[in-house]
């Protein structure tokens, strides 16, 4: 459901801002999925994804992935925590 006092922004500024060379940041970009293809995968699960989901989904930030760089935090190894 798209809330009425829920606005809409612009992410890329905060992205622009606090996103550094430190931080890796994975995203659709230009591959975003249509709304095309969005319902032919609602259709194939039998039922509609949430409207604010697909509004996500279909944008430019889908699927927005962002982690910082391992050399400055590095990941467990297997069995250490």
């Amino acid at each position: 459901m798209n809330w009425p006092w829920r606005k809409r922004f612009d992410a890329k500024p905060i992205l622009d801002r606090y996103i550094d060379r430190d931080f890796d940041l994975f995203a659709c970009g230009a591959d975003a999925p249509s709304l095309v293809t969005i319902r032919q995968f609602e259709s194939t699960i039998g039922f509609r994804l949430p409207r604010d989901f697909v509004d996500f989904s279909v944008s430019p930030l889908g699927g927005i992935y962002i982690a910082v760089k391992e050399a400055l935090w590095p990941r467990p190894k297997e069995y250490e925590v």
